[in-house]
């Protein structure tokens, strides 16, 4: 069965490919978002209805380095990235992006 992951509202550039926003509440306790791993299928459907199968390249909390410590500010929500060949045009806000 998919599980609806999120729509995306923004898509940025990253060294590893593109990265989606907003993320996926980390505090959220849904097995299928906790055994997640890299290289897993992902889905996109576009607002425009097509379909877009990819893989999901890494994931991850936000995190900022203060006083040698990681500290997570607000709620944390897991950030996914897409594999570069991905394009920022082709995740247009309102895609959803799906664990098939």
């Amino acid at each position: 069965m998919p599980i609806h992951l999120l729509t995306v509202e923004h898509a940025e550039e990253v060294q590893d490919g593109i990265r989606l926003s907003p993320g996926v509440p980390f505090d959220e306790p849904r097995p299928e978002v906790m055994s997640m791993i890299q290289g897993c299928s992902i889905q996109l459907r576009l607002p425009d209805k097509s379909v877009v199968n990819t893989e999901l390249v890494t994931y991850g909390v936000p995190v900022t380095l203060e006083d040698g410590h990681y500290v997570m500010r607000g709620q944390p929500h897991i950030h996914l990235t897409l594999p570069a060949d991905i394009t920022l045009e082709s995740v247009p806000v309102g895609t959803e992006v799906w664990l098939p």
